[in-house]
């Protein structure tokens, strides 16, 4: 009997344990895994227990160059009057997306940093918010044509230094429409008072200038399989100029896949900014970039790239840019124009060799500049 007892008491504390461990499997919180989201384009994934997408990308580079001014031989003024350098830079951006029922939303950041002689800190390149066909925030103008320098990683990033009609970036308000093709874009723009001059660091204060209307912005696209174009326009009630552009990207994939040529030109009156972007202040020391921001008269611009694909990973790319602006009454000009080739040895890897010439017609001064140097990129 006693061994009877013992049993049915072992079986019962066993089969108690075994559903205490069943309740308690019963109630485990599933694992919520990272899942790919597909809805807007490739490298977003959802936000774990939300709807939203999001995407992180950028790029690590390093380079080294050498550079000169040939009048006289002195060494151009980024370099520290040294002739060559180490440079390392980084950007990263971050784009949240989710569909509403006004439209797709979504939320873009960016920052870029450049570490050259131990100097280097974090800015703000882009930031905003964007609802169906509202937009708002801090980004490239819609008077700006695509970039010149697109036809080249080396020439991409001179531009943002200032390089080929790289407009800076301003505060605004951008509503656009798009049906089979065909876009309308109509923006208003904080007035570029706020710009700075790069390794000068000099920065425009805006209660100097006091408060004027926003700048006002329509421009016209179309895309076909073969080409995209856009044709933009510019009232200033802050210089009281205005200006208009042309541009057209045309797809040359029947040479070679992801062959093209880029043709832009640009018109305008007191509105250089507009007209040449940073184009003309590769020299410019304080006054002197005053002196252009505020020029009057007539100012234009035009520029051609051409970028070869001889194999997925092996390109080769040209650039050449002219601009002519007034200034205290006395015209001036600048060419530049630049090469690159790029190859990518490994996926999302680039070595680019590449080289810069300018000249430039200012205020009496004829300087001449070249920078030549390697960079390495590794893109993500």
């Amino acid at each position: 009997m006693r061994l009877k007892t013992l049993l049915l008491g072992s079986a019962t504390a066993l089969a108690v344990a075994g559903g205490a461990q069943a309740a308690d499997l019963s109630v485990a919180e599933p694992v919520d895994y990272v899942k790919v989201c597909d809805a807007f384009g490739t490298g977003y994934f959802y936000i774990p227990g939300t709807d939203t997408c999001l995407k992180i990308g950028g790029f690590v580079g390093f380079q080294v160059k050498a550079a000169a001014e040939q009048d006289g031989g002195t060494f151009g003024a980024d370099l520290w009057e040294d002739h060559y350098n180490f440079y390392t830079e980084a950007y990263v951006n971050i784009s949240a997306k989710s569909m509403t029922d006004w439209g797709p939303l979504e939320g873009f950041l960016a920052f870029y940093s450049g570490n050259d002689e131990g100097f280097g800190t974090w800015n703000l390149d882009e930031a905003y918010i964007s609802l169906g066909p509202l937009l708002v925030g801090y980004t490239q103008s819609g008077f700006s044509q695509w970039n010149l320098g697109a036809a080249g990683i080396w020439q991409g990033d001179a531009a943002q230094s200032g390089w080929y009609k790289g407009d800076p970036k301003t505060n605004l308000v951008r509503l656009t429409w798009a049906v089979n093709g065909f876009g309308i874009l109509v923006e208003l723009d904080e007035p570029h008072y706020g710009f700075s001059f790069g390794d000068f660091g000099y920065s425009y204060d805006r209660s100097y200038f006091g408060s004027s209307m926003p700048d006002i912005i329509a421009a016209l696209t179309a895309s076909t399989a073969v080409l995209d174009g856009k044709v933009s326009f510019v009232y200033s009630d802050f210089t009281g100029g205005w200006a208009v552009s042309a541009g057209v990207t045309i797809k040359l994939d029947s040479l070679a896949p992801g062959d093209k040529l880029l043709l832009q030109a640009a018109y305008g009156d007191d509105a250089p900014i507009y007209v040449l972007g940073y184009a003309a202040s590769a020299y410019d020391t304080f006054s002197a970039g005053v002196a252009q921001a505020f020029a009057t008269g007539p100012a234009w611009s035009a520029g051609a790239a051409f970028q070869h694909y001889f194999s997925p990973n092996l390109y080769a790319a040209a650039t050449v840019f002219y601009g002519h602006w007034e200034a205290g009454g006395q015209g001036n000009s600048q060419w530049q124009a630049a090469f690159d080739l790029g190859y990518s040895p490994v996926p999302n890897l680039w070595i680019v060799p590449g080289v810069i010439w300018e000249s430039e017609t200012e205020n009496g001064v004829f300087p001449s500049y070249w920078e030549a140097g390697v960079r390495i990129r590794r893109n993500f």
